[in-house]
């Protein structure tokens, strides 16, 4: 049923997890400043610092937000466990909504708004965004600014991917991860939903929590004018770092697979196949068109090893290191659109 008609007052919980990035957490906590407040709703602000130290309280304590600011200290890094920190926060302050960004990205004024009108119209319990990719405002290399256009160009594609499928009827087919997500808290409270903690330092607790989402028929719903930017830093325009990214994501979805099907394996064989021969395809354009080649390389490599560490080795751990602090993002790009 249409939430249009329900104008009771909302609280709003906007939570962000942290770990060593004080100049990214900074640049966040700017544009949850110049946040709109959605009409007829409290937003509460909620930082969550994955790390040893607790190093990230003042500069939380240094913000003016439209609403106030909450921290929470998990010494131990485990993504899931302090997403599901996040969570039962939400929960015990009374929350209605969960909104969950990332510590590298900045919030365009109207995200939160469009979020819950999006959520207002639909029966959905979860609600995505776009995440459109920010040039950090740092000197790039020749190399850095041609692997960041391929980068930037396949978030739109995605971005474009999720509208399509949303003015399809089809958003349930749209995979809603923490970047830019909306949740009623009814997914922990009533449905008993967790993020998985045993994906402690990998990807993919999100992608895993929006996969049982969808296994239990609980609608999802995509606002394609809820932007948010990611700013991509110099350490992760590297053809390893994508490799590795794809590489943990592979893994991670293909375990989910393995865990529910002994068949997942024969099932994967034709799609192994087929990546495989991208990837010899791509072997030979890369001498003659590198820079439309590289990115689309170095992922489809490291697809092909996730899949094959998914079969015969453990769990890669992608965010045991943390890369990429940024010092700022080039133009004002949280005032543009799509």
């Amino acid at each position: 049923m249409s939430r249009e008609a329900d104008t009771s007052e909302l609280k709003v919980c906007v939570a962000a997890l942290t770990r060593d990035r004080p100049q990214s957490l900074r640049w966040l906590l700017a544009s949850w400043e110049r946040l709109e407040t959605p009409p007829g709703a409290v937003v509460e602000f909620l930082i969550v610092e994955n790390s040893e130290q607790a190093t990230a309280r003042k500069t939380t304590a240094e913000t003016g937000l439209p609403g106030s600011l909450h921290y929470l200290h998990l010494p131990v890094p485990s993504i899931p466990a302090a997403r599901n920190a996040a969570a039962e926060f939400a929960v015990s302050r009374g929350a209605t909504l969960l909104a969950f960004v990332d510590d590298d990205e900045s919030v365009s004024p109207g995200w939160l708004s469009e979020l819950i009108a999006t959520w207002r119209k639909t029966d959905a319990l979860l609600v995505g965004g776009p995440v459109l990719a920010a040039m950090p405002d740092v000197p790039l290399s020749s190399t850095q600014k041609s692997l960041y256009l391929a980068v930037e160009q396949r978030f739109k594609r995605k971005a474009d991917k999720a509208d399509a499928l949303s003015r399809r009827g089809h958003a349930s087919a749209i995979t809603i991860v923490t970047s830019n997500w909306l949740g009623h808290t009814d997914l922990f409270a009533r449905h008993g939903l967790r993020f998985d903690e045993r994906l402690a330092l990998t990807s993919g607790s999100d992608a895993a929590f929006d996969y049982e989402v969808r296994r239990r028929n609980i609608p999802k719903a995509w606002s394609p004018g809820a932007v948010i930017w990611e700013t991509i830093t110099p350490a992760r325009l590297t053809l390893g770092y994508q490799m590795a990214r794809a590489r943990d994501q592979s893994n991670a979805s293909f375990r989910r697979k393995l865990s529910r099907s002994a068949l997942a394996v024969p099932i994967e064989i034709p799609q192994f196949t087929f990546r495989a021969l991208v990837l010899l395809a791509l072997l030979l354009a890369a001498p003659f068109a590198w820079n439309w080649a590289a990115l689309p390389l170095a992922r489809t490599t490291g697809w092909l090893h996730g899949r094959l560490l998914a079969i015969f080795g453990d769990p890669p751990e992608l965010y045991a290191v943390v890369k990429g602090d940024a010092a700022g993002r080039q133009h004002s790009h949280e005032l543009r659109t799509l």
